[in-house]
């Protein structure tokens, strides 16, 4: 099974590397076409979309925008590091903090 997994990596690498190395820039380029099933060919950055006509292609995930070629998404929406604080709490009513209900009578 840890075979399986190394000849895995190694394809990905090897399809990853060929991209790369092809000639070209990135507008309509083959490179970033025909990404069903093989995801990897995308990058790190990039997701593979499917379209209706069963095409598929390599886009950023932000703006829907072609990759570079280096595998890379030129506008990159980050998350901060440091939590921010949430400024829309509604605190609870006066009431509501001060009502006790009665516990109600057992039947017999």
């Amino acid at each position: 099974q840890l075979r399986a997994v190394h000849r895995h990596n190694s394809r990905t690498l090897e399809a990853i590397t060929q991209r790369l190395q092809s000639d070209g820039f990135v507008s309509n380029d083959d490179r970033f076409t025909n990404c069903q099933g093989r995801a990897y060919i995308c990058g790190k950055e990039a997701a593979c979309r499917s379209f209706p006509n069963n095409t598929s292609k390599c886009v950023c995930p932000h703006d829907l925008s072609t990759p570079t070629g280096d595998l890379r998404c030129p506008v990159r929406l980050t998350v901060p590091l440091s939590p921010r604080p949430i400024h829309n709490i509604i605190p609870p009513t006066v009431n509501a903090t001060n009502s006790t209900t009665p516990i109600p009578q057992l039947e017999q």
